[in-house]
């Protein structure tokens, strides 16, 4: 025989069961959280000063290009006004009009370094120099 009752009082603990264990699988607990915040600060460590040197390596390689790109307009402003080595520059003016992507003005030193060139034959430096890494000088 079937003891309809016992079935009854049976099923009513299995919903009870079931009832319990699904109020407390809605969310995460705080030891899984604290989990994940862990290791994404800990890539997060890994992963920054990657890019604060590329981004370094970045501004000095805009600078030596700027630096180049002065050092071209020198040449070509003394080609055109028969200047001779060693020949005074009034920098920046007598070379405002041979830089060609931005004419009117000098580019700027992406990190804040302010350039200078003091006569036809030198090469131009940037005020940040080697005090920086990567340095800001024409290889």
């Amino acid at each position: 025989m079937i003891n309809f009752v016992g079935m009854g009082v049976a099923w009513f603990y299995f919903e009870m069961r079931l009832k319990s264990h699904s109020v407390g699988l809605a969310g995460f607990t705080l030891v899984e959280i604290m989990i994940v915040i862990l290791i994404l600060a800990m890539l997060l460590a890994i992963i920054v000063p990657y890019y604060v040197k590329q981004r370094a390596t970045a501004q000095a390689n805009g600078c030596i290009n700027n630096l180049i790109k002065i050092e071209a307009a020198a040449n070509e402003f003394a080609l055109e006004c028969g200047k001779k080595t060693g020949d005074p520059i009034n920098y920046p003016t007598d070379l405002i009009a041979y830089i060609k992507p931005q004419a009117g003005h000098i580019p700027p030193c992406p990190a804040g370094g302010v350039y200078q060139i003091a006569s036809v034959g030198g090469y131009p430096t940037c005020s940040l120099g080697t005090t920086v890494t990567p340095n800001h000088v024409i290889p």
